[in-house]
Formats: C-alpha cells, sequence, structure tokens
C-alpha cells in the first residue's frame, strides 16, 4: 500500500499552485534492490549483533482518493463545492530504510462524477512526496 502524503499541482492559466492533502490510497508494483548489514559488536555482556537495511524501488501505482471540487476548478462551470472521487496513476521513484519507504512521485488523476469534463486537472500532472510500508 502506498500513500502519497501531498499532492504539488501546478498553477493554471486563472488558478495558483496548490498543495493537496486530501485522502488517497494506492497499490504499487515495482522493482526493489535491497542492502543488508550485519554489525557484531563486543560487549562486556557478550556479543550484540545490529541489523541494518537500505532500499531504493521503483515504479508504478494506481488507486483511488478525494479531491476538492468548486468553482474555481471548474473555471467557474459549476456552483457547488464538495469532494470528488478521483483514479489515480503514476510513477515514484523511493528510498527505504528497513521496513519504512519513502519517495518522490509524479502522477495523473482522473474525476470520476459528473463534472470530469470541466475539471481544470483532470489528466494534468502533479508530483508528491509518498510513504509505504513493506508488508512482506
Amino acid at each position: 500500500m502506498l500513500v502519497v502524503l501531498f499532492k504539488y499541482r501546478t498553477g493554471l492559466a486563472s488558478i495558483p499552485s496548490q498543495l493537496n492533502t486530501d485522502f488517497n490510497g494506492n497499490i504499487y508494483v515495482g522493482y526493489r534492490r535491497d542492502w543488508y548489514q550485519v554489525k557484531d559488536n563486543k560487549t562486556p555482556f557478550g556479543k550484540q549483533r545490529h541489523f541494518g537495511q537500505m532500499a531504493v524501488s521503483a515504479g508504478g501505482f494506481v488507486g483511488i482518493g478525494t479531491t476538492f471540487i468548486s468553482p474555481w476548478t471548474t473555471n467557474y462551470k459549476i456552483t457547488d463545492e464538495y469532494s470528488g472521487f478521483i483514479l489515480s496513476k503514476g510513477l515514484c521513484l523511493m528510498l527505504g530504510l528497513k521496513s519504512v519507504t519513502a519517495g518522490v512521485s509524479v502522477g495523473w488523476d482522473n474525476l470520476v462524477d459528473r463534472d470530469s469534463h470541466v475539471w481544470v486537472y483532470q489528466f494534468k500532472p502533479w508530483y508528491g512526496i509518498t510513504f509505504s510500508i513493506n508488508i512482506n
């Protein structure tokens, strides 16, 4: 499971840049390379073993989420304000320590409701920070 902590949407002609933290959940598929280190330290009480792990991962994701829909994100074609349902897809590059992984991503959202034809961010790229916990 991959979560995009926030999405940065670049400004458009009539709308300034935005930073969104709306809900999203994604399934990630990619390549991961892990490096392990085992270190033994001698102590007065015997040996202590320390384990280290680092990883690099690159891949793609798909998922669902919500986004704020309003008059200014539809070029004033609607008057309602609500949280719209979106399908997300994108690519990311992540670094991991033990089971926690964080990285950067680029993605595209697709609004899936009646106002998809007027939403200004439909299929426009966004940039984000990702977070994931390795559960294998």
